[in-house]
């Protein structure tokens, strides 16, 4: 009985935070999202800033203008950001292998940078499709450690999925090209003074390479 009303409490709790979560992903995989949720530390609050200093936090994932994409003819809705500690290793563990993509699709959205180089290197190892934009967005961002890791993980066998992807959503696409220059021109114009050796700028023409060849 007691079990049964902390359970109900922690639904109750966080049911607005899970609920963006299961929007994220496709309707067929509800009930592994809702499995993977269970191992976040919904319960830490104030949470840790990547700087150390500790903030408390109302909502755990942003309700703030979510992502919309077109995944396969069903459309997700990605938060921007969450903000919760990472879950214990052997909680993880008793994940099955895709509700740990999931998990490492949440933390993609991270507030804390080097917390999505780590689980972008894990969701990069899987060929689901339903990664593909929690990928993508990574791309359209500041961080070139993760743009980087992009690029060398983006081989010729698996671009053609994120080409797929690309191509239902190409209103977006745009928009993340323009992202990669602008964060070019802020950021690593010193660094690289031409355009076209900018690391998201070659992963950007290797993907319009790739989209390309699918339309043929």
């Amino acid at each position: 009985m007691l079990f049964s009303k902390i359970k109900n409490l922690f639904i109750e709790n966080h049911s607005d935070d899970i609920n963006r979560l299961v929007a994220a992903f496709p309707t067929k995989l509800n009930e592994d999202v809702k499995q993977a949720t269970k191992v976040i530390p919904f319960s830490r609050n104030p949470i840790k800033l990547a700087d150390g200093n500790e903030h408390f936090v109302d909502k755990f994932v942003s309700g703030y203008k979510p992502q919309e994409f077109n995944l396969r003819g069903e459309i997700v809705k990605i938060p921007y950001r969450v903000y919760f500690e990472q879950p214990e290793s052997d909680r993880i563990e008793n994940l099955t292998n895709q509700q740990q993509s999931i998990l490492n699709c949440i933390y993609l959205r991270h507030h804390n940078g080097f917390v999505r180089e780590k689980h972008l290197v894990h969701v990069l190892e899987t060929d689901d499709y339903f990664v593909s934009p929690f990928v993508i967005q990574i791309l359209g961002e500041y961080v070139v450690e993760l743009i980087s890791i992009l690029e060398q993980e983006i081989t010729d066998q698996s671009i053609s999925r994120y080409a797929e992807f690309l191509n239902e959503n190409l209103f977006y696409w745009k928009q993340t090209q323009s992202r990669i220059v602008s964060y070019w021109d802020a950021y690593y114009r010193q660094e690289f003074p031409k355009l076209r050796d900018y690391v998201g700028q070659r992963l950007s023409n290797r993907l319009n390479k790739a989209l390309r060849e699918l339309s043929q």
